[in-house]
């Protein structure tokens, strides 16, 4: 069960890696804990993180292109020329 390896990646994408950092101090005696040292769930950890992090950049370029779409509306292909 990855629930609290998915947590403890949700809240360091939303609040930084400082927070990871704080979590790592309070918790380095933890065995639950020990996927953010390299331990059993690290991949999992990593991966999760990296997941977070490309929704956010698809979510920013989604949200960049309706802003242009908004400003100067659709763009207008040109029809391709005929043969």
């Amino acid at each position: 069960d990855y629930s609290l390896i998915d947590s403890v990646a949700d809240y360091v994408f939303q609040n930084g890696p400082q927070f990871e950092l704080e979590i790592k101090f309070k918790e380095q005696n933890n065995p639950q804990f020990a996927f953010l040292f390299g331990g059993e769930g690290h991949q999992h950890y990593q991966w999760r993180l990296n997941q977070l992090q490309q929704m956010s950049r698809k979510i920013s370029s989604a949200s960049i292109l309706i802003d242009l779409v908004l400003m100067y509306g659709i763009p207008q292909i040109p029809p391709m020329p005929m043969n």
